[in-house]
């Protein structure tokens, strides 16, 4: 996956990362190596005027891109910290594109030996399969494509996430072609300057004149006594009016045969009811998929055993769906799930981590229908 793609699922990855982090563990390590200069890598992305025309109306996403550390990497739970540290990553620069829900993401990583990118890329690539995909929902196409190779110890990535374009596959594939002859001018001494101007993050907050979605989202108050707040607030909406996250930690709670160890809680406004629609169509086609990646990838090379579970959410906003995954391995089992549910131009995703055992399936049909009743309600 390239490292800012597909940012919207983050929390399912992330809390797959926390199960299995908890039943198994890895390591891994690499020597060092000559390398190309901060001042080289950082001009390596292509300008905005070398995409080509059908990308003028893209403006880079100064909040997305940057300095693309293992600690950033890992945050997004595809791949853990030591994971990285066994392919010798070093560190990576990442520069999006976007104009509204469609993006062109691209990045350069550097490792320290060119066994180690080879298999790093070779991981990226499976990733890509897991997290890519391909819908059609309210009269409209959605592609998510990524190209990933290796230029020695390089590894470079386009990703482009297109609305209804029918080629998003090919135009992936030329970018990457110009990426790739841009780096190799990089190396040889023949491009020089400096990296494309990002400009100030914006501030994130509620949408000018849009509904609020603090209340809308699930919260401390709506579950058992002991239930905390562990962070809380709205992010980077990658193209959406706004998003807002909020994670509730369930340690605390002593109820009897409570299965909830904590809960994360995503909300973003589409500025469409038509994007809502194609937003929630892109979660159904790739996050059992891309979840499962997950599970397995944070723990090689130990094996670990999925299960995708499929849980109905009947007259639950105006679409829904649910799943739960079991992940098994030498040292025990965990268990997460997620719902997600869009109502009018707003979606919604609920990532449950279990204490032990397995989730309480009620409770997830439970949250998301009070969620989705209270999404209704502010709308």
């Amino acid at each position: 996956m390239v490292p800012s793609m597909r940012r919207a699922i983050a929390t399912s990855p992330a809390a797959v990362a926390l199960v299995v982090g908890a039943v198994l563990a890895v390591a891994g390590g690499a020597s060092a190596a000559p390398a190309p200069t901060a001042a080289e890598l950082v001009i390596m992305p292509l300008p905005q005027r070398a995409l080509g025309a059908s990308y003028a109306q893209f403006a880079p996403d100064a909040a997305s891109s940057g300095v693309l550390s293992n600690t950033a990497v890992a945050s997004l739970g595809t791949f853990s910290a030591a994971r990285l540290k066994g392919f010798g990553r070093q560190t990576g620069y990442k520069l999006v594109y976007q104009r509204g829900k469609e993006s062109v993401d691209l990045a350069v990583e550097l490792l320290k030996r060119p066994k180690g990118a080879a298999a790093y890329l070779a991981r990226k690539r499976a990733s890509a399969r897991a997290f890519g995909f391909s819908v059609r929902a309210g009269g409209h196409r959605f592609d998510s494509v990524e190209v990933d190779f290796r230029d020695g110890r390089i590894v470079g990535s386009v990703g482009v996430t297109l609305k209804d374009a029918a080629n998003a596959a090919a135009r992936a594939n030329v970018i990457a072609q110009a990426l790739r002859t841009r780096i190799d001018g990089v190396l040889a001494g023949r491009i020089k300057g400096r990296p494309v101007p990002l400009g100030t993050p914006p501030a994130f907050g509620p949408p000018a004149g849009g509904p609020d979605l603090t209340g809308m989202c699930v919260a401390p108050d709506d579950l058992p006594k002991g239930a905390a707040l562990a962070a809380e607030g709205y992010v980077d909406p990658h193209g959406t009016a706004a998003s807002f996250r909020r994670a509730i930690d369930l340690s605390g709670v002593t109820t009897k045969g409570y299965t909830l160890a904590a809960i994360g809680c995503d909300m973003s406004l589409e500025r469409s009811t038509d994007d809502a629609t194609l937003g929630i169509a892109a979660l159904r086609a790739y996050l059992p998929t891309a979840t499962a990646f997950t599970a397995r990838e944070v723990v090689r090379p130990v094996g670990v055993d999925v299960k995708l579970t499929p849980l109905p959410l009947d007259k639950v906003g105006d679409e829904a769906f649910a799943t739960t995954i079991l992940v098994r391995g030498p040292a025990g089992a965990g268990q997460i799930g997620f719902a997600c549910v869009r109502v009018a131009k707003v979606v919604a995703t609920l990532a449950f981590q279990a204490r032990a055992g397995t989730l309480d399936r009620t409770a997830i049909r439970s949250l998301a229908g009070t969620l989705a009743a209270r999404m209704r309600a502010r709308l």
